[in-house]
């Protein structure tokens, strides 16, 4: 068996464990918004659930940035080019911004018609249609900040992002506080008076543009403060480089285009489940929410498996790449295999945190109990594409998603939700055979070792 290099172990550990809290924290600005809003009723929180599915489509869209400047800036680092990272990292910037714009226009003129083809009860549409174009606004910075957060990551600094992502949420919080209920009273501080705008789902989007405005502003001055190479300037920010833009979107299109398979799959498959009700809409979305806590970890094992095959690439060191992919991804196999345990036995305590309805929580609860089974094989599926990406090889991620979502989750999800009348629990069933499905498929081919010429090719057009 081939020996893995000493302290592989403890360098995923190290990149992982920022880039695990980091992606919690990111994921929770929403999560929290649909914590605080729940309180308000059922309409609230599906008002709140129907725009998770466009908001996780645009985080796939800012992987066209993002996703190239992780594989590029990664390699250029195990390389020592770092003059090369830093133009990689002005372009990604620049194209993100672009982007972003972009998704603002589609945002602002897309929200009516969206809510309207999802069938939003009408106690729910104003608002869902709402919360999309006040944080659509901010799509820029999201774009911007996501590429920036890469490019940091890829360097090794796994911490800065983290702590950007930590002061995000809680001015989330804050601003959730005093923009979404009115002026009252707390009790439990003895009836301290509370000013508040009394906004409501409107409030909490309110809050959470605000809050993604701040971090890219704070990340833009993190790296204004790393080495010169990475610094942004205006000039360098304004430059257009060709082939660098051309690197960024060989790499970036096909990741970008599995998030956005997948999660147009997703809201295709949430356009089966809405037809079941607002209750059921609201219990998957919980459910969701409660599952990508779950499993966020394995996003920081991700990362980590990106930069570390990336790096080792880089510096044309094959055998530590494919040693350092594989402890990613048993790292995460262990990880998942406890996680998801947790999450069968208190299925019914992660939805009670977010609701007090008995109804949602019964369907909430059934569904993460069976999703719990197929989570380790989900977790080998990031990890490994995360393994991939580093190498250079983002289409085999693609495809396998493609086929995996669209070939049998939709196809599974309508069948045992509208014609053998499963509910809720049919649409989940159908999300186990995706999961497990493309996780083995994921986790063979790394195994492979195809991904090795992929990796030769891409090296060769970069000049790395």
């Amino acid at each position: 068996m081939e020996k893995k290099p000493r302290g592989t172990l403890r360098r995923v550990i190290r990149l992982a464990l920022p880039a695990v809290f980091e992606n919690v924290m990111f994921t929770l600005v929403n999560i929290v918004d649909v914590a605080m809003v729940g309180s308000l009723g059922a309409a609230a929180t599906a008002a709140a659930a129907l725009n998770a599915q466009p908001m996780w489509l645009a985080y796939a869209v800012t992987m066209i940035a993002a996703g190239g400047a992780s594989v590029l800036v990664a390699r250029c680092w195990g390389a020592k080019d770092y003059a090369l990272a830093g133009h990689y990292a002005a372009q990604a910037v620049m194209l993100g911004t672009l982007i972003g714009l972009c998704m603002t226009a589609a945002a602002e003129s897309c929200a009516g018609l969206y809510v309207a083809w999802m069938r939003a009860a009408p106690d729910v549409a104003p608002d869902a249609a709402a919360y999309m174009r006040i944080v659509g606004a901010s799509m820029p910075f999201l774009v911007a900040e996501r590429s920036m957060a890469s490019v940091l990551q890829s360097a090794g600094d796994t911490v800065t992002p983290m702590k950007i992502s930590v002061a995000a949420n809680l001015c989330n919080v804050a601003g959730n506080f005093l923009l979404i209920y009115p002026s009252r009273n707390l009790d439990w501080l003895g009836g301290l008076p509370v000013w508040g705008m009394g906004w409501g789902v409107r409030g909490a989007a309110v809050s959470t543009a605000v809050s993604i405005v701040l971090a890219a502003v704070a990340m833009a001055a993190a790296l204004r403060r790393c080495r010169s190479d990475l610094q942004l300037s205006a000039p360098r920010f304004l430059r257009f480089e060709k082939k660098r833009l051309n690197d960024l979107l060989r790499v970036g299109l096909p990741i970008a285009a599995e998030r956005i398979v997948l999660s147009s799959g997703q809201i295709l498959y949430m356009s089966v489940i809405s037809a079941l009700g607002t209750v059921s809409v609201s219990a998957h979305y919980l459910a969701t929410t409660a599952e990508g806590v779950c499993y966020n970890p394995v996003y920081g094992i991700a990362i980590a498996a990106t930069t570390l095959v990336g790096q080792a690439l880089g510096a044309g060191d094959e055998r530590r790449a494919e040693a350092e992919g594989r402890a990613c991804i048993h790292l995460c196999l262990g990880v998942m295999a406890a996680v998801s345990t947790g999450m069968y036995f208190g299925a019914e305590w992660l939805i009670r945190v977010f609701t007090s309805d008995a109804a949602v929580i019964e369907q909430g609860a059934r569904a993460l109990r069976i999703v719990a089974w197929v989570e380790t094989l989900f977790g080998a599926a990031l990890t490994s594409s995360g393994a991939l990406r580093g190498a250079g090889d983002t289409t085999a991620p693609l495809w396998l998603g493609i086929f995996s979502m669209l070939g049998l989750r939709l196809g599974a999800a309508w069948m045992f939700v509208n014609k053998l009348g499963l509910g809720l629990a049919g649409a989940w069933y159908a999300m186990d055979l995706d999961l497990g499905v493309r996780g083995a498929l994921l986790w063979l081919y790394f195994n492979s070792g195809r991904w090795k010429l992929k990796s030769r090719r891409l090296a060769a057009r970069t000049g790395q």
